[in-house]
């Protein structure tokens, strides 16, 4: 992997609470990204005390940031049906006759 993160690593990604390959530093971060991006933005007090044991104050906003702006580029790159580029397989994907298809007529006047 470019990123220099072992396969292995990524295939027990679901597993990373249970998994001896995850740090507590990496699992406290992947619990943080689970409850921002799943509960709605809500975090518990449990995770975000667990987070800051792990984290500065600095890296728990860097963290945050770099969270939202992945979820600001998904939704973004779904708004206008552009097509995934090959980093998460396994993830559902559009269709060629979807990724053409506007959901609205504004939708071909935006280029």
């Amino acid at each position: 992997m470019k990123a220099g993160i072992p396969a292995a690593k990524l295939d027990a990604l679901d597993a990373y609470e249970e998994c001896p390959l995850f740090s507590e530093r990496e699992r406290a971060a992947l619990a943080f990204t689970e409850e921002v991006t799943r509960a709605e933005g809500h975090v518990s007090d449990a995770c975000f005390l667990r987070l800051r044991q792990q984290f500065s104050e600095a890296e728990t906003l860097e963290l945050m940031f770099v969270i939202g702006y992945q979820m600001f580029v998904s939704r973004f790159a779904n708004a206008f049906r552009i097509a995934p580029q090959g980093f998460s397989d396994g993830a559902p994907r559009l269709t060629v006759e979807a990724e053409m298809t506007p959901r609205s007529p504004l939708a071909g006047a935006i280029r």
